[in-house]
């Protein structure tokens, strides 16, 4: 399953993608898009819903401030297609 993360505004956010991606990754699981394998144990799966409801959370709170400044550590990742990259900010 692949997603999309979007602002306040409605449109693609690459700050809030990075945000989710962050609260992800705090909780265990690298999330940029979810394939289940047959390697994964219900347990993984498990994890996995907990981590994307708490980091969700997270996100909401965000959506609900306007911006990720509050609970973003560090910068916006920039997107991987250069095409897709505006010049970065500091």
């Amino acid at each position: 399953m692949v997603f999309t993360t979007r602002g306040p505004d409605g449109r693609p956010s690459q700050p809030f993608r990075t945000l989710f991606l962050q609260e992800m990754l705090r909780r265990g699981v690298l999330g940029q898009s979810f394939v289940i394998s047959a390697a994964h144990t219900v347990a993984d799966v498990e994890h996995t819903i907990q981590a994307t409801r708490e980091a969700l959370a997270v996100y909401r709170r965000a959506l609900e401030d306007g911006a990720v400044d509050r609970f973003l550590i560090g910068r916006p990742v920039a997107p991987a297609l250069r095409s897709l990259a505006s010049p970065r900010q500091l």
